[in-house]
């Protein structure tokens, strides 16, 4: 008898979302169910894991960020959902997951985040973009407003726009 890890089940055409519990989450949700309703797919959502996180931390981000998944596929005509909380290097996991899909969507990369202060040259959506054999949407970072010198109103930018 042959196992099988669940990345490898591929049961049809499906998005892969790459979520994060650093608040883009939700928009990085709503783009894979938007590309799962045009494509007629499933979506598999995966949210790595950092390997020294307890039990409990891990619960507490998994419950985060997969409430973005479910919030999101309240929308969507898709064909189904997974969801999937591996432990490992995030770029070359999502990677991995995503090599028979229709797209990858992330968010994108924090600048000034740990990997620069690791003095690492490619952070997990450079890596995506340069590895990966499927197009890969990435989701604008959120701006907070921000106060405009005279004092009146605020601007922003825009909250969720996608490349790919």
């Amino acid at each position: 008898m042959t196992l099988r890890t669940p990345h490898t089940q591929h049961s049809g055409r499906e998005v892969v979302a790459g979520l994060v519990n650093d608040g883009s989450a939700p928009a990085v949700a709503a783009e894979a169910v938007r590309l799962a309703n045009q494509h007629e797919s499933s979506i598999r959502f995966v949210q790595v894991v950092p390997n020294e996180l307890d039990s409990l931390e891990r619960a507490d981000a998994e419950t985060a960020t997969f409430a973005a998944g479910l919030h999101a596929l309240r929308h969507g005509r898709h064909r189904g959902a997974t969801f999937e909380s591996p432990v490992g290097d995030p770029g070359r996991l999502l990677v991995d997951r995503s090599a028979r899909a229709i797209a990858l969507v992330i968010g994108e990369d924090r600048m000034g985040g740990p990997e620069a202060a690791a003095g690492e040259d490619a952070t997990v959506g450079a890596y995506c973009v340069a590895h990966a054999r499927c197009p890969v949407h990435v989701v604008a970072r959120a701006t907070r407003p921000v106060a405009r010198e005279d004092g009146v109103g605020s601007a922003s930018r825009p909250s969720a726009g996608v490349t790919g």
